[in-house]
């Protein structure tokens, strides 16, 4: 039975996956981490296994195995370059985390150490190569941190344009599902980078962010997490990156707009209307119908390839999660406090199900950019975006355009996998028919 149950997941891009974090000195992690990467990069791994690694990690992490991924890694990499960034960070008392991009001249190679507090690895983890793409020359980035003051302070990045004349239009960049960094990098796409320079190199600044989950999650303690809703994960930190732009005397206030992906999306109307207050929204791979019903289609289409004498009772079980997910609206919040929907706490819909996308967008006065992969398996052409076209069909502000044979990261992808997660693993950057399609967009916006 727990075997059949593992079946009913949530396709929904990583929700609610915790990252380990930690802490030591600073200084002294950083200065160990460029010399176990200096080892690493000459080919001395045995000398990094037997003086940095802790024997917990020795006893989970081999030599040949540590050799094998390693050179997994690099082998079509291409050459060395060096270190393009390194960050330190405390985590709890006892730990320190390194976080560690290594450029070649394919790909960035991300690492992350974690380290105790007698300076020995205890954990090494080795990301997906990330496509190497160089900043252009006509932007430039800054490092900023959103709710600076919080209990919940957040790293980010503001991409500007190298030359500012006046007050510049800007966009904020909100991530869907699941603990996301900055660039809502997912394998080794990046597509919130890809969005955001590009939208930069056309005179339009861009701000992007770490996700609350990704930066706190493992801190985070477990009735935080079974109490927590869109609310406390998504809105209020988009609305403080909205605020933070509209306090830099180089934006121009009054031409502040929101790029919502997926879950994102979604939102978009909601943080709108909580005190984001935008000139205007982008919605990508967004949807107007429930979470959970989104979810339920996703688990009913997972389990066509399961064996048929075992379909039935995975119906059962997904049938069961959608009947919970049904009475959500007539159940007392402290009735539903300890249930769970799909895996997820029943807060986290409910708190969904008492915010009406659909009654929000129809009510949202200001311009609206839609944009669907045709290809997206997570939301769909025919159950999402035609939703989308019913509810704006009579909106003279409203552009909806769909792509052909793009996926739900407005990626192209064909071949093995595809119609699932494991399209993802495949390198790529966001279409630039899309890219250029909301640089237009906002440049009309704003008058340009």
């Amino acid at each position: 039975m727990l075997e059949k149950r593992s079946w009913v997941i949530v396709i929904w891009l990583c929700t609610f996956t915790l990252v380990l974090g930690c802490s030591t000195d600073e200084h002294n992690v950083e200065e160990t981490s460029r010399t176990i990467i200096g080892l690493m990069v000459n080919g001395d791994l045995e000398e990094v296994v037997h003086d940095f690694f802790s024997d917990e990690l020795k006893s989970s992490l081999s030599l040949s195995e540590f050799e094998q991924t390693w050179h997994g890694r690099i082998d079509a990499s291409g050459e060395y370059v060096g270190i393009d960034s390194l960050h330190v960070s405390k985590r709890g008392e006892a730990y320190e985390v390194a976080e560690i991009e290594l450029e070649y001249t394919n790909f960035i190679l991300p690492i992350r150490m974690i380290f105790n507090e007698n300076n020995q690895l205890v954990s090494f983890h080795q990301g997906e190569p990330v496509v190497n793409a160089t900043i252009p020359e006509t932007v430039f980035e800054e490092e900023v941190v959103i709710g600076e003051g919080t209990a919940y302070e957040l790293g980010g990045t503001l991409t500007l344009p190298t030359e500012i004349d006046e007050a510049t239009p800007a966009v904020i960049l909100v991530h869907g599902s699941g603990p996301h960094d900055r660039d809502s990098t997912i394998f080794s796409n990046k597509p919130f980078k890809d969005i955001a320079w590009n939208v930069a190199q056309n005179g339009i600044a861009v701000l992007r962010y770490d996700k609350r989950t990704y930066t706190h999650g493992e801190n985070m303690s477990q009735e935080e997490i079974n109490e927590l809703t869109v609310h406390e994960e998504t809105v209020e930190d988009a609305i403080l990156a909205a605020e933070l732009l509209k306090d830099d005397g180089r934006i121009d206030k009054s031409n502040v707009y929101v790029i919502g992906h997926s879950l994102g999306g979604m939102l978009a109307p909601r943080i709108d209307a909580a005190g984001g207050d935008f000139a205007g929204i982008i919605i990508m791979a967004g949807s107007p119908r429930p979470l959970w019903e989104i979810i339920y289609d996703q688990n009913m289409a997972s389990i066509q390839s399961v064996d048929e004498s075992e379909q039935q009772e995975l119906i059962k079980m997904i049938e069961e999660e959608y009947e919970k997910a049904t009475s959500l609206g007539d159940a007392p919040v402290e009735s539903i406090i300890d249930d769970t929907i799909f895996g997820l706490p029943a807060i986290y819909f409910k708190d969904m199900e008492m915010h009406d996308t659909k009654q929000l967008l129809a009510e949202l006065d200001k311009p609206v950019l839609v944009l669907q992969g045709e290809d997206d398996f997570q939301v769909s052409m025919e159950n999402d975006f035609a939703m989308y076209k019913d509810i704006l069909n009579d909106r003279k502000n409203a552009t909806l355009i769909s792509y052909p044979h793009l996926n739900h990261l407005f990626m192209h992808f064909e071949g093995e996998g595809q119609g699932t997660i494991a399209e993802y693993q495949h390198p790529g950057v966001v279409d630039d028919k899309v890219l250029n399609d909301i640089v237009n967009w906002l440049l009309e916006q704003v008058g340009n």
